[in-house]
């Protein structure tokens, strides 16, 4: 096997080896998370922003991997998958802010503007990661469809 071949093996078993370990750690978290109130769901949400960066290094090494492979297939369901994430997290930020403004109250001074810095990034990153989640799924699905002609 040649060495591309052997590296582009190795992409798609990284990246998911990577997502399992980043669900895991979050599905460990969530027995200790009250989801009922409104800190729990934010704790958890910033749980998983804080975990976002590892799990969108996976997503490229797979995209990557899937793309100089050509599997059409698995870029429509990837496409799919981000279309529906996209959603998701541009959804999630209204509920975000609701849940913050529920909770703003409790911060006075100093920790109130880091709170205030906190809800800032989280909107912000919400948004635009759904955006981008997106474009990319638009993206996957139209490369997808796209025919390769031989040179």
């Amino acid at each position: 096997m040649s060495e591309p071949k052997r590296l582009l093996s190795l992409l798609v078993p990284v990246a998911a080896l990577v997502v399992i370990q980043q669900a895991a750690d979050l599905l460990a978290m969530l027995p200790g998370s009250d989801l009922a109130v409104p800190a729990g769901r934010i704790r958890q949400l910033l749980a998983v922003e804080s975990r976002s960066l590892a799990v969108i290094a996976a997503d490229v090494l797979l995209i990557w991997s899937l793309l100089l492979r050509g599997r059409k297939r698995a870029l429509s369901v990837l496409g799919t998958g981000h279309g529906i994430l996209g959603v998701f997290l541009v959804l999630a930020a209204p509920l975000f802010l609701r849940d913050a403004a529920t909770l703003a109250a409790g911060f006075a001074g100093a920790t109130q503007n880091a709170f205030r810095l906190v809800v800032a990034r989280m909107v912000v990153m919400l948004v635009a990661l759904g955006i981008l989640a997106l474009w990319v799924g638009q993206s996957l699905r139209s490369a997808s469809r796209e025919t390769v002609t031989p040179a």
